[in-house]
């Protein structure tokens, strides 16, 4: 498991989500990763946009409604 993922874990866990909740999130994030190509470290608010323009205009599905709240829930690195 990558650092960045066990914190998100972690930080999920002190804002007491439950575990299924945890796994959507994770997965979500994934699917994130994997449409570009790229760790979600390497990544920032310019795809984020990105994937939340794509799927408010139905071209982006696999990051649907709950991982439209995903990605808007999780602070950006340095913002915290």
């Amino acid at each position: 498991m990558t650092p960045l993922r066990q914190r998100m874990i972690e930080d999920l866990r002190l804002r007491n989500r439950s575990q299924k909740t945890i796994d959507c999130y994770i997965g979500h994030v994934s699917r994130f990763a994997r449409h570009f190509s790229r760790s979600p470290e390497e990544m920032g608010p310019k795809e984020v946009r990105a994937t939340l323009q794509m799927t408010q205009a139905g071209v982006f599905v696999p990051v649907a409604i709950e991982g439209r709240k995903t990605l808007q829930n999780q602070p950006v690195e340095g913002t915290r």
